[in-house]
């Protein structure tokens, strides 16, 4: 790359030139979950916001004022607090410099090549809160049971979306409570999980997904009150291996039957399939 042609930058960072810059490298991430299955191939990806932007460049200073030169960009990356970057490609970049390490060499005694090492310091409020919108486990909630509305054609009182909405208005509520709270989360939940078990996966074996998607649902309602009150269980999924009772399942969980009654529309206590899933406190 020819880093003297028209279309590239004069790279800089709080006001201090770079007399040449060697590499640029830029890495972009995004935020994501993903969840993958024993014996399956593949899995699923759930994306947010991307991450803050990681920018590295090699910088040389040569001549007879490269002493002066990196002196004045030491100072600056020494100050205290994010600054303008100039980079050679993108421009203007309001980004913070974490480490920079000079590369000074007895061959060349007229040089010396800076690494710098930047991340982007966005001043967008708006920009972090939709990041936060999209990892807090109610907006998480919320867009899975859409999606999964959307894809098995489920609509109303009949639909996922109902009964996390109905979560979503209780957390909303000026006088809400712990028990409140408790009551509507194992309310609703009971009722995702009897929506759940409508699903016919003898026909369509892939709609399996659809089923544990259902106990992921669950378990963000949860998070999501937990994050209000800080006061309730957290809950985990729990397969069953072989047929058990109710009580084989407290026992081994350390909690109660009641415990899982809760959470849970258990048809026969003494006597759960193997197979079964059952949300129960973490």
């Amino acid at each position: 790359m020819d880093w003297t042609s028209a279309n590239i930058y004069k790279a800089s960072y709080k006001g201090v030139e770079f007399d040449c810059v060697l590499t640029a490298v830029t890495r972009r991430q995004k935020r994501h979950r993903s969840v993958q299955y024993p014996n399956r191939p593949g899995g699923k990806v759930w994306d947010g916001a991307r991450k803050p932007v990681a920018i590295e460049l090699t910088a040389i200073f040569f001549g007879d004022g490269w002493k002066t030169g990196l002196s004045q960009l030491v100072k600056a990356c020494d100050e205290i607090g994010a600054g303008t970057l100039v980079h050679p490609l993108y421009g203007e970049i309001w980004c913070l410099c974490t480490d920079y390490n000079d590369d000074a060499r007895g061959e060349y005694p007229d040089q010396v090549a800076v690494t710098l090492h930047f991340i982007e310091a966005s001043q967008d409020a708006n920009a972090w809160h939709n990041v936060v919108e999209v990892l807090s486990p109610a907006a998480r909630a919320e867009s899975l049971a859409t999606s999964m509305d959307e894809m098995l054609e489920y609509s109303g009182s009949s639909s996922f979306g109902f009964y996390v909405a109905a979560v979503l208005a209780t957390l909303a509520s000026a006088e809400l409570t712990v028990q409140s709270l408790e009551a509507c989360i194992a309310e609703n939940t009971q009722a995702i999980l009897a929506l759940a078990d409508g699903i016919d996966i003898t026909t369509s074996p892939l709609d399996y997904d659809y089923v544990a998607d259902a106990y992921r649902l669950t378990s963000l309602i949860v998070e999501a009150g937990d994050l209000y009150t800080g006061s309730l269980a957290r809950l985990t999924i729990y397969s069953v291996q072989r047929e058990v009772t109710l009580m084989d399942v407290a026992a081994e969980c350390g909690c109660t039957p009641e415990d899982i009654e809760t959470y849970n529309v258990i048809a026969d206590p003494f006597r759960i399939p193997a197979q079964t899933l059952l949300i129960v406190p973490a």
